[in-house]
């Protein structure tokens, strides 16, 4: 027996192993291959659960996973230019 966890595909691959338990915005974008924009508009319409710090924003690490193990990024946040 494996350690996966229920539900998951045995063949794919858990990109958000062994990273902090909160991201930054940045981060976040650079994981899921969007545009940091596309990330604040996540937060702004509550698609993405993030702790406001300060002037800034973390993500926890289980709303990257579930963001990942999802569908993905909603359509209506994606910048324009991306895909391009």
């Amino acid at each position: 027996m494996g350690n996966h966890e229920s539900g998951n595909d045995p063949g794919e691959r858990d990109i958000t192993l062994g990273l902090p338990e909160l991201l930054t915005v940045s981060e976040v974008a650079a994981l899921v291959r969007v545009s940091k924009m596309t990330i604040y508009r996540m937060i702004q319409k509550g698609d993405l659960p993030a702790i406001s710090v300060g002037k800034s924003y973390r993500v926890p690490l289980t709303a990257v996973r579930r963001l990942t193990q999802s569908r993905g990024v909603p359509r209506d946040t994606r910048d324009e230019q991306e895909g391009s």
